[in-house]
């Protein structure tokens, strides 16, 4: 029910799209705007999720449009292929750079009066911001006194820093919402929040998302891979925090034992991490995975689940501080694939120990080969655990159960942000 995708405007401009009239009449439900912003040019989880809660989150009364910072990278293609309205514009965001860090620092200001004009602009009823460590639509919509939904999503940033921004999620935020309960956990102040804080998982399209063993035959003849084949897959984008380096070094160590294995990485570039990249290609020549025979690296684009079909086992070898609760891993299991996945985040909440999966210690490659090696010597067990999974997705992560969560977090932004109101006008 969602309106056609904007135009998104050329890479060299950064003022946003035009989107549809802010309140619709869709028969008798009234729809209002909501701007969902996110920092990260490059399409990752994050922006996955809000496209796939577009459609239920509009029959729910909420329209999404996407905020994305106007860079030469794949969210803003891919939100507009999903049709999902888009607005880029110049948006700025914490890196590992120093003078990255300092252009934060110094277009803040000029950041937030963007935001705050799209807000206007959009007669946006609520904002959502994505990520801790870049507040800048939580203060743009405090400015323009709309509600505040700050999502909390990963793990990546230190303790310290999660302490010291605590006072400014207490006072800008109306609700929050953590990727799984363990981030609530791990970050100081959420579980204050009482019924104002919502854990959710993002959702998966079971319907693309699902065992099909034709689609498994063709995604493996287009991989270069046999059916006689173990394939070992993950899905990421091709930095640091994803592990790869760690998946690579217990890809040898299984194959050394398993030769029948084949191992895939389906994951995008990205040009700020070309050095990690050429590191990650040099450690696999040095252990003697080829790559385009042993080690097959793919970028997926839109199209995840019809390669990650050729996979029989999933791999999630993210580092700590990394993750929160990952997309991948529900789509994993909604292929039937049992899952090895390292202990970040709220993964342990994802993968059932034993039941639809196994979860080892981070940047340990041989606790992930050696698991790895007792899944594929019992094939029950790897069906079962295929099943289970399958199970476990179509219970939690159809769009429709996080589609109320995010519902019912807006109402409770509302009604707090309704109270704050109330107190202003009464002191």
């Amino acid at each position: 029910m969602h309106t056609d995708a904007a135009r998104v405007r050329s890479r060299d401009r950064c003022d946003p799209v035009p989107v549809a009239a802010s309140v619709t009449n869709l028969g008798d439900t009234r729809v209002r705007n909501f701007l969902f912003v996110e920092h990260h040019p490059v399409f990752g989880g994050p922006h996955n999720g809000a496209v796939k809660l577009s459609a239920p989150l509009a029959d729910l009364g909420w329209r999404t449009i996407i905020v994305s910072p106007a860079e030469a990278a794949s969210a803003q293609e891919r939100i507009a292929e999903a049709g999902v309205p888009v607005a880029p514009i110049q948006l700025h965001r914490l890196q590992t750079s120093p003078r990255g860090n300092a252009r934060l620092i110094t277009s803040f200001a000029s950041d937030v009066r963007r935001l705050r004009h799209l807000i206007r602009q959009h007669d946006a009823r609520l904002v959502v911001c994505s990520g801790l460590e870049n507040p800048h639509s939580a203060v743009a919509a405090h400015l323009e006194r709309v509600p505040v939904v700050w999502q909390l999503i990963g793990t990546r940033t230190p303790m310290w820093f999660r302490g010291a921004v605590a006072p400014f999620v207490r006072y800008l935020a109306d609700a929050v919402m953590t990727a799984g309960e363990a981030l609530g956990k791990t970050h100081p102040g959420v579980v204050a929040f009482g019924q104002r804080w919502f854990p959710f998982y993002y959702p998966v399209d079971l319907g693309a998302f699902r065992p099909d063993e034709a689609q498994r035959a063709r995604a493996r003849e287009e991989l270069g891979l046999s059916p006689e084949h173990v394939v070992v897959g993950n899905v990421g984008n091709l930095n640091s925090q994803k592990g790869h380096l760690t998946f690579i070094e217990a890809a040898a160590k299984l194959y050394s034992r398993r030769p029948d294995t084949r191992f895939v990485i389906l994951g995008q570039s990205h040009s700020t991490h070309e050095e990690y990249e050429r590191r990650l290609w040099r450690r696999a020549a040095e252990l003697r995975l080829n790559l385009g025979r042993q080690l097959v690296v793919r970028s997926p684009g839109t199209r995840v689940a019809e390669l990650a079909s050729a996979f029989d086992i999933f791999w999630l070898p993210s580092v700590p501080r990394s993750e929160g609760a990952p997309t991948v891993v529900g789509e994993a299991m909604a292929l039937g694939l049992p899952v090895v996945a390292t202990e970040v985040g709220a993964v342990r909440e994802m993968v059932r120990d034993g039941e639809t999966g196994s979860v080892v210690p981070p940047l340990d490659p041989d606790a992930l080969a050696r698991t790895t090696e007792r899944l594929l010597n019992d094939p029950h067990l790897l069906r079962r655990m295929g099943a289970a999974g399958r199970n476990v997705a179509e219970r939690l992560y159809a769009p429709d159960r996080p589609a109320e969560i995010h519902a019912r977090a807006f109402q409770a932004a509302e009604e707090h942000r309704s109270l704050r109101r109330t107190r202003r006008s009464a002191s």
